[in-house]
């Protein structure tokens, strides 16, 4: 008589494995999925829209969220935010929601599409700079609802960038020194920036500082001699 067969309980073996390995499969996608984690900041685009931003749970990046008529319209996974309550990092357009992001040391414009999260592009900033300061207590950006007005900073420099919502081109950059940007905003056609106790304009499409008396209310002599850090001259005798 011939011997039975011992590879019959292989198939069923197999079938048993596999079942076993796809379950292991599913539980690491399960586990790694990004989750939702604490809320970082809320900003108001209008009273019907906000744009919700998230940290990831189990991850280092975070989430944008679209809100409108209290509806959650998309929610997108982004790289890590730059910004924190009280320090904005998000412009909004009819169009496209730009997030100030962080990717290694590298400072980015994280480009999405308004009508369903999708993303549109990039925008790196900074570039040819180092030592990017991921902590800084000052503005990250300015916004007109056209164009978005970077302010990127790192040890001894500091930059602004105008970037085109529309169109998601850089359009000017100005390398602004070493002193921090604490406050900032728009006027007619001009960026205000305040560095070093001074206020500086901008004009928002070509990016040339104004520094006429009119704009400042100093003379081009006081104004080199602050930016200097030397001593104003005397007042004159009567």
């Amino acid at each position: 008589m011939a011997p039975k067969s011992r590879l019959g309980w292989l198939g069923p073996a197999v079938v048993i494995l596999g079942l076993v390995v796809g379950s292991i499969g599913v539980w690491v996608i399960y586990k790694n999925k990004p989750r939702n984690g604490p809320l970082i900041d809320t900003i108001e685009v209008d009273p019907n829209t906000k744009i919700i931003i998230r940290a990831e749970a189990n991850g280092p990046n975070a989430f944008a969220e679209l809100i409108e008529g209290g509806e959650l319209k998309w929610q997108s996974l982004i790289p890590p935010y730059a910004g924190r309550k009280g320090r904005v990092g998000v412009a909004v357009t009819e169009t496209a929601v730009a997030v100030r992001v962080v990717r290694g040391d590298q400072a980015e414009l994280f480009c999405l599409a308004r009508a369903n999260g999708t993303k549109l592009g990039g925008v790196h900033l900074g570039l040819g700079h180092t030592n990017l300061k991921l902590d800084g207590d000052g503005p990250l950006q300015f916004s007109d609802a056209r164009r978005t007005y970077e302010i990127v900073a790192g040890d001894g420099w500091n930059q602004v960038v105008a970037v085109d919502l529309t169109l998601g081109n850089p359009l000017w950059k100005q390398d602004l020194g070493p002193a921090p940007v604490t406050a900032g905003g728009m006027t007619g056609g001009n960026l205000w920036l305040v560095q070093g106790g001074l206020k500086r304009w901008f004009n928002v499409f070509s990016g040339k500082e104004d520094r006429s008396m009119t704009r400042t209310g100093k003379t081009f002599e006081e104004l080199e001699r602050e930016a200097q850090g030397g001593p104003l001259p005397a007042p004159k005798s009567p």
